[in-house]
């Protein structure tokens, strides 16, 4: 029997050193630079939990793409393209601390959506000829949007990027707050769609609209700062369109507008807090959008890398989103 065990077990380790292959990375999404190696084991999965988790994102974005799963010990989550096959390598102890972190909010499915926004813009094929840091954007935009369709509240995004390992730049990775503000960016550009492509009914279509455009006109007139014009900037509306008046240095009324049924998206830019995106179909219009943390920081002239500015600015994001959204539908 003794003999039989032992033979048994020889078996089952060829059978798992026959499942293991080296892989080489030459390009790789690693959250910490540090770890990164050019060589990697990695086997099987040993269950399909987290392919499965990562073929159903895929699937809820409208993508039929092959993906091969591998597993390694790496404390980390990578894509890369590997003998022309797009290619996900995961430390599944790590997705679950993910999933620990988020408080079981779906971290790990977060961590596995940046990976699909890479092999999904082809960042890992050969070196980008744009910055590594845009790469890294790219893909936290759709991790962001992932977060929105999967139910995956926006607290999880704060809580995950904990684990980066510093507040500071890198040479393939941004500011830990410029990848916290294009996840948010990517979150509710999809709120913004789904709003603006949901069917209202309503008793009384005027009356709402013009609840619409004041609430709007409140938000705008106490919650925006205006880096180039101060105090004397102020918001209304002119039928369906925005307007933001201010006075130029000579003291002359200026206006910039933005017709309502021309909004596609509406953005929180990655890194400059406080700078709202409104995305028309002509133009790109970016106007101040921030708070009193906001406020209190800018006229002390301080950093605005702040986790407190980030969630005060994505809570009036939100608003603004769910009322442009609303409104849109009601006056196309």
């Amino acid at each position: 029997m003794k003999y039989f065990f032992c033979f048994l077990s020889s078996i089952l380790l060829i059978f798992h050193v026959s499942c293991q292959t080296m892989i080489k990375v030459d390009n790789g999404c690693f959250y910490d630079e540090s770890n990164k190696s050019n060589e990697i084991l990695v086997s099987k999965p040993k269950s399909n939990f987290y392919p499965n988790i990562a073929s159903e994102i895929l699937l809820s974005v409208g993508i039929k793409k092959t993906v091969l799963y591998y597993e390694a010990p790496i404390d980390n989550a990578l894509a890369t393209i590997y003998n022309g096959q797009l290619l996900i390598v995961y430390d599944p102890l790590f997705l679950q601390s993910m999933e620990r972190i988020s408080g079981n909010q779906g971290g790990s499915k977060l961590v596995l959506a940046h990976e699909i926004g890479h092999l999904l813009n082809l960042h890992n094929i050969s070196q980008s000829s744009s910055s590594p840091w845009w790469d890294e954007l790219d893909a936290d935009f759709f991790a962001g949007s992932v977060a929105y369709k999967q139910n995956i509240p926006i607290e999880t995004v704060y809580k995950c990027s904990e684990i980066y390992p510093t507040t500071s730049y890198s040479a393939t990775h941004p500011h830990r707050n410029s990848r916290i503000k294009t996840m948010i960016n990517g979150y509710c550009n999809e709120q913004f769609k789904k709003v603006q492509n949901s069917a209202i009914t309503i008793s009384n279509k005027a009356q709402r609209i013009i609840s619409l455009k004041n609430q709007l006109i409140s938000l705008f007139n106490s919650s925006i700062i205006n880096f180039d014009y101060d105090k004397t900037v102020r918001y209304f509306f002119e039928q369906n369109t925005l307007v933001r008046e201010w006075k130029d240095s000579d003291q002359k009324i200026k206006k910039d507008r933005i017709l309502i049924s021309d909004i596609n998206s509406i953005e929180l830019l990655p890194h400059d807090v406080g700078i709202i995106s409104f995305n028309t179909y002509s133009d790109n219009i970016w106007w101040g959008l921030g708070g009193n943390k906001s406020r209190s920081l800018l006229s002390n002239n301080l950093n605005f890398d702040d986790l407190e500015t980030d969630k005060e600015g994505y809570h009036l994001l939100k608003q603004i989103t769910l009322l442009l959204g609303e409104l849109k539908m009601l006056i196309k």
